[in-house]
């Protein structure tokens, strides 16, 4: 029964590791950021949730009311102040600008709090748990945790699948490739999955083969279907330029 209880605590911290590879992988894959400080706001948050839950005698969970909007307005304000004007050149710059934040707010919260390690006090939560039996028990601190990975994720794909956002993302890849010099994109997808199938289809992709029994999976092989669209005609080409200098080029012919 150990390793039960070892996977159910594993799959349960998963979720957790869910929401951190989300949020990286939005700004690292998507937006093109490296951001160092990415781990630093997080903990910012953390400090001003147990700041006001010690100031306001209310639960930190409480706290998230007034937390999440905060966090909203101090991103937006990075965003436009800072992260802005370093997105699309060299990442060096990216990373001087991140790291420079990371240094402050590191500094600041060591200012603020010192170097004593402190805790979040939820309460009976941080303790209670749901016991299957003598020997698995369930915490509710990371099955709630898990829970909120999974909203999360599905919220994200709902709103990438619902509300045109992907298919403006791909267009939007189209343009940046065509900038950088490229022909043809090409797209492979794990079969089955018709959603995406259909998605790619819309935007112009046509099947160009099928590479059989080459995906392994939970335990099954799968095919891996290929996709290709042309981005424009054929012409001479030109060495492709890196995704930080992109800019409207001529060709030689």
């Amino acid at each position: 029964m150990i390793w039960v209880n070892a996977v159910i605590q594993g799959v349960l911290l998963g979720g957790l590791y869910a929401l951190f590879a989300t949020g990286l992988s939005i700004g690292f894959g998507v937006m093109r950021l490296v951001n160092l400080a990415h781990g630093d706001l997080s903990i910012l948050a953390a400090f001003v949730a147990f700041s006001l839950a010690d100031a306001l005698s209310i639960n930190p969970l409480v706290a998230l009311v007034l937390i999440l909007p905060g966090a909203f307005v101090v991103g937006f304000v990075l965003q436009r102040l800072v992260f802005d004007h370093v997105v699309g050149v060299d990442p060096a710059y990216q990373i001087v600008a991140t790291f420079g934040l990371s240094i402050v707010i590191q500094n600041a919260l060591l200012a603020k709090y010192t170097a004593d390690s402190r805790g979040l006090r939820i309460g009976r939560l941080a303790t209670s748990s749901i016991h299957v039996n003598d020997k698995i028990g369930i915490g509710w601190l990371p099955l709630l945790t898990f829970l909120c990975g999974v909203a999360v994720l599905g919220a994200l794909a709902l709103f990438l699948n619902r509300t045109g956002m992907g298919r403006a993302l791909y267009h939007a890849l189209f343009q940046l490739l065509i900038l950088q010099g490229f022909y043809q994109c090409f797209a492979g997808i794990t079969l089955p999955n018709s959603a995406s199938v259909s998605l790619h289809e819309s935007l112009g992709f046509q099947p160009v083969g099928v590479y059989q029994d080459v995906g392994y999976k939970l335990g099954v092989w799968h095919d891996v279907g290929w996709w290709q669209r042309e981005l424009r005609a054929p012409a001479e080409p030109l060495a492709p330029a890196p995704f930080g200098t992109a800019a409207p080029r001529k060709s030689t012919t």
